[in-house]
């Protein structure tokens, strides 16, 4: 999965190691940068705030985090459905996180606040 980051060139992309890594495509051979640490679960779904200051993901043992993107902290999270089909999304002022979890039979969304964060182009 690949997502843009609103107001920058950045892109983020979801991996099977359980990170998530920020993407420069005006510097093709720069190190990328990473959040998360390799060896967790696949991150199944990510996306970014309105804004661009935060984004969330999704890992395939139905964690949910909220990155802070001017320095790649976790400022948030919570432990969603479990289930076999996942998305993370935003609420339009970008104060609700929505997990959207499709089981066999009784579909769920998990809804929490997030933690306030500044807009910023990822600078580490």
């Amino acid at each position: 999965m690949l997502v843009a980051v609103p107001g920058s060139d950045w892109f983020a992309t979801a991996n099977s190691d359980g990170t998530v890594r920020l993407c420069d495509p005006d510097r093709p051979k720069a190190p990328q940068k990473t959040l998360g640490s390799a060896g967790g679960s696949p991150i199944a779904a990510v996306e970014v705030s309105n804004d661009g200051a935060n984004l969330v993901s999704v890992s395939e043992n139905d964690e949910v985090k909220v990155w802070r993107l001017s320095d790649g902290v976790p400022i948030w999270g919570f432990q969603g459905a479990p289930s076999s089909h996942s998305g993370v999304a935003f609420s339009r002022d970008d104060s609700l996180v929505a997990d959207r979890r499709c089981g066999r039979h009784d579909p769920c969304v998990a809804l929490g606040r997030r933690a306030q964060a500044r807009r910023a182009t990822p600078a580490w």
